[in-house]
């Protein structure tokens, strides 16, 4: 008879196989929109993959404790995919919609936010890493902070971007108008929500 120390964590299972079920799907959208949807859903499937990997190493960490620090920077590291994915299913949407888009500027400000994604990610691993192992101190705390901060400066200019999109002169009516229109207002009605 197995005690209830053997047996995982039921959200973790859970987790593990909601995200299987859906790196599915995700792998065909990403396919089929092809080149101009690789930067959104290559984040969508990295965000998938991490959490399964997060709740794989939480169900291993519950044995190993040294597994408690990979578990910690592994789901601390869940945010920064789905904003990326966030930011390239925008952009893709951007590039259907508006009809006098200035690519080189388009593409400056979507790397410029990749930067400040990946700078608050850093912050925050490293933040973590330092508690984890116990070596807690205000700096640490504070690049903590910093990490999220920066995360929080994605999600806002995110944000205003969406608005601007939504606001700006678009293409005749088509279809793929229609589509980008619809998936900037599926993003603005998150941010509102």
């Amino acid at each position: 008879m197995s005690s209830s120390t053997d047996t995982p964590h039921p959200l973790s299972v859970i987790t593990i196989i909601v995200y299987v079920a859906l790196i599915l799907p995700t792998f065909y959208i990403w396919r089929r929109h092809g080149r101009p949807g690789f930067l959104a859903y290559n984040f969508v499937y990295a965000f998938c993959a991490i959490r399964i990997a997060g709740s794989a190493v939480s169900i291993a960490a519950e044995r190993n404790a040294s597994l408690e620090t990979a578990a910690a920077i592994v789901k601390s590291i869940a945010i920064s995919p789905l904003l990326l994915a966030t930011l390239g299913v925008l952009h893709e949407a951007r590039r259907a919609r508006i009809a006098d888009l200035h690519e080189k500027r388009e593409w400056r400000g979507v790397w410029c936010l990749h930067g400040v994604v990946t700078t608050g990610m850093v912050l925050v691993i490293v933040g973590i890493v330092k508690a984890v192992e116990g070596d807690i101190s205000t700096a640490e705390a504070a690049l903590v902070k910093a990490g999220m901060g920066f995360l929080v400066a994605a999600y806002v200019v995110l944000l205003l971007w969406t608005i601007v999109s939504l606001r700006q002169p678009f293409l005749a009516r088509n279809e793929t108008l229609m589509d980008g229109t619809i998936v900037s207002s599926f993003f603005w009605s998150l941010h509102i929500a």
